[in-house]
């Protein structure tokens, strides 16, 4: 069964509604009137950034872990 939406389409409905001047990025801080959810659960997902992935400068030492059992394939 397909979901009703997906996180990116809102996301862009919501960028969509802020270049049109429907309304601000502040206004999207707080939950709207009659709001049915939890308030600790309302979020702003245009506030929301995703962590780049960081790259080691050193390797880790769990990256060279020797495997428990040799096996070889004849």
């Amino acid at each position: 069964m397909k979901k009703l939406y997906d996180l990116a389409s809102v996301v862009a409905t919501l960028r969509r509604g802020i270049d049109k001047n429907y309304w601000t990025l502040e206004d999207l801080d707080n939950p709207p009137q009659r709001y049915a959810g939890k308030i600790e659960s309302y979020r702003n997902l245009l506030r929301e950034q995703k962590q780049p992935e960081r790259v080691e400068a050193n390797p880790n030492p769990r990256d060279f872990i020797a495997p428990s059992k040799t096996t070889y394939d004849f």
